[in-house]
């Protein structure tokens, strides 16, 4: 509740935090694999608990999923079907529980065909389940928005962008072994992002 109280207070739209990055490991409690919360001692649902905070603060909820998954037996194997049938799975099991998630962020692009994942497929039932949901275009197919990754996007009027842009140059937490960006910088970033009339993205 604090942490999305000060991003609405900061003015941001919406919060996507990670449900699953390429280690595979589950931010949830999910039926479909022990490899999450529940096998932590911290054991709570981090999503479920930001889904509800955000519906109550009136924050839209998305959420970032990766298609890699480097702990699944059969990802990247001839078994890939099961794999595949393990991620929509997932992500059902995300939406159905969440009505509130209104972004899909999917991160598995170049050199990944959208056959791999069944991508069109996986499209379908995710518009079944949310025919009003936005998506990305990192499943090898458009998606409703663009998203240019570590630099501000074109100006745009025919497509929504979301520029994907860090703090420090790195996703992944590093204590402060990096520095941190300027104020200034981040104010250049979303003036220039508005101006080009997209979305800007802090991680």
């Amino acid at each position: 509740d604090k942490m999305v109280a000060q991003a609405k207070e900061a003015g941001m739209k919406h919060i996507g935090p990670v449900a699953k990055q390429c280690d595979g490991f589950s931010m949830w409690d999910s039926a479909l694999t022990d490899y999450g919360m529940v096998a932590t001692p911290f054991k709570r649902d981090i999503i479920g608990e930001l889904a509800k905070a955000c519906e109550k603060a009136g924050i839209k909820f998305g959420i970032y999923y990766q298609q890699r998954d480097w702990h699944h037996p059969d990802f990247g194997s001839p078994n890939m079907a099961n794999y595949n049938e393990f991620m929509f799975n997932q992500i059902k099991e995300l939406l159905e529980r969440h009505p509130n998630i209104s972004i899909l962020w999917f991160d598995a692009h170049e050199g990944y065909p959208w056959e791999l994942w069944n991508g069109d497929k996986l499209y379908r039932m995710v518009h079944q389940l949310r025919p009003d949901i936005m998506i990305n275009d990192r499943c090898g197919l458009p998606g409703d928005f663009y998203s240019p990754e570590q630099l501000v996007g074109a100006y745009d009027l025919e497509r929504d962008w979301e520029s994907n842009m860090t703090f420090s140059g790195t996703y992944s937490w590093s204590t402060f072994h990096k520095p941190v960006i300027s104020i200034q910088k981040i104010m250049s970033y979303l003036v220039r992002t508005a101006g080009g009339n997209g979305n800007l993205l802090m991680n």
